[in-house]
């Protein structure tokens, strides 16, 4: 079974990175290297076959996405046991001690994963199966959505770019006017925003500002029709909800956060079902 998949992707300037990885990259980019979005689905598709069928994480070596913005090159390494092992440590911590240890093929494996979620390294790639968390949508302004109607053999794509500065302006705005409808209204804060923007706004600040932004829909299948992707408003129904809250419109803030919310609920709720 396919499950539709939304990412955000950071395309980063190649002189933004360590000097090790830095030369990487720089190598990389020379000799003209670079994942196509296909390539990418393929290598990912590879490493959760691999994971399933050995309870180990994927090695390969360092791959990425690449950009050209005028003169600068920017990359989105693919980061794929990094985020294995970030995948691993959630599902890790919704079981019960005793179970961990059937998750990995043994301990070493578990150490590695353990090592690698504590290294303080962040991926250049967020997954979100199933749908996309709201707060995605409130890095970006509803005018740099892209809509790509789909070519024959292809589906239709939704993407949002901008740059980490400005994604973080905007974070940060939604941050403060929904803390200060907390203290001015009798607006509650009962789905958990709060929390899911401070752990975006962690993820953003370890990237350089004048980084790239990518929010793609990713593999769209189960998630929306063409004419459904085309016609989705939620990052301007989310601002929206956002200029209410300002104003101390609550019930303008509240219906537009719920229509919002109820495009992607069934998505949601098929997460957990069995």
């Amino acid at each position: 079974m396919s499950i539709p998949r939304a990412q955000l992707r950071v395309f980063s300037p190649v002189d933004a990175f360590p000097p090790r990885e830095r030369e990487h990259w720089q190598s990389y980019v020379a000799d003209g290297h670079g994942v196509s979005r296909t390539r990418l689905a393929q290598f990912e598709h590879a490493s959760r076959r691999y994971m399933y069928a050995t309870k180990r994480l994927p090695t390969a070596k360092p791959e990425a996405l690449t950009r050209r913005v005028g003169r600068r090159v920017l990359v989105c390494p693919i980061d794929l046991e990094l985020r294995a092992a970030g995948g691993y440590a959630l599902v890790s911590d919704a079981f019960p001690p005793i179970v961990k240890p059937v998750l990995f093929a043994d301990e070493t494996e578990a150490k590695r994963c353990q090592q690698l979620t504590n290294s303080g390294r962040v991926p250049h790639i967020l997954d979100a199966a199933w749908a996309p968390p709201l707060v995605w949508f409130m890095a970006f302004q509803p005018s740099e959505r892209r809509f790509f109607a789909p070519a024959e053999g292809s589906e239709a794509r939704v993407v949002f770019v901008t740059t980490v500065s400005q994604a973080l302006e905007r974070i940060e705005q939604v941050h403060a006017v929904i803390e200060s409808a907390e203290e001015n209204t009798g607006f509650t804060d009962s789905y958990g925003l709060i929390d899911d923007i401070h752990d975006f706004i962690a993820w953003l600040e370890r990237f350089d500002a004048t980084a790239l932004v990518e929010f793609d829909y990713g593999d769209r299948n189960g998630f929306a029709t063409s004419d459904e992707l085309r016609d989705d408003t939620t990052c301007t129904e989310l601002w929206e909800m956002v200029e209410a809250l300002a104003d101390n419109d609550e019930i303008k803030a509240e219906f537009s956060y719920a229509r919002a919310r109820s495009r992607w609920e069934r998505q949601h709720t098929r997460a957990f079902a069995s």
